[in-house]
């Protein structure tokens, strides 16, 4: 009796271990397709005093976006708020156009073959075993990486507009026109 119970509770505790190895897999390589598009991770600058003097030049656009915030993920839960990231990446026309808020943490990756860097906010699910986020546009562009950018895992929020644009026949989507402040 007692064997067979051992073996029964092993044979559970493997098949939870199996659901979440795989729920977390398959968020993963979703995330991964789309985090890093070129595979590679970049060093950023130390210095993250331009960041708040330029969100700071940016404060008439954050009022005007916190008016009409269509997805507040900064106050959902954590859960909720890693399914509603997945959402937008499984749904994207239900999302298009809409003013979205994040909080998460910075990352950004460079792709040689167009010689581009991408920026992200990442959101981890509530346990912290898989993280789903989306690329950013920090205003129009025209801010310089690495010197006026976080380092990379600096806690973020992200407000902006979600897009879905189109590169080397490929869809993505993004936060457009976004403000950056760090936490």
């Amino acid at each position: 009796m007692k064997r067979k119970a051992k073996k029964l509770l092993l044979v559970i505790v493997i098949m939870i271990l199996s659901i979440n190895i795989v729920n977390c897999n398959h968020v993963s390589q979703k995330n991964e397709n789309e985090l890093n598009k070129t595979g590679s991770n970049i060093e950023t600058s130390k210095s993250t005093n331009n960041v708040n003097e330029s969100t700071e030049m940016n404060s008439a656009k954050s009022t005007n976006l916190s008016e009409k915030i269509d997805y507040d993920l900064t106050t959902m839960s954590q859960t909720f708020c890693y399914a509603t990231v997945d959402d937008m990446m499984r749904n994207p026309a239900r999302y298009l156009g809409k003013i979205v808020k994040m909080k998460g943490q910075y990352y950004a990756t460079y792709d040689e073959s167009n010689n581009t860097y991408y920026t992200f906010c990442l959101i981890s699910d509530a346990l912290g075993c898989c993280s789903s986020g989306m690329e950013f546009v920090w205003g129009d562009g025209s801010h310089i990486y690495p010197k006026e950018y976080p380092e990379d895992k600096a806690e973020v929020t992200v407000c902006g507009t979600y897009a879905i644009y189109e590169e080397n026949g490929e869809k993505y989507c993004r936060i457009e026109n976004a403000t950056l402040t760090l936490n």
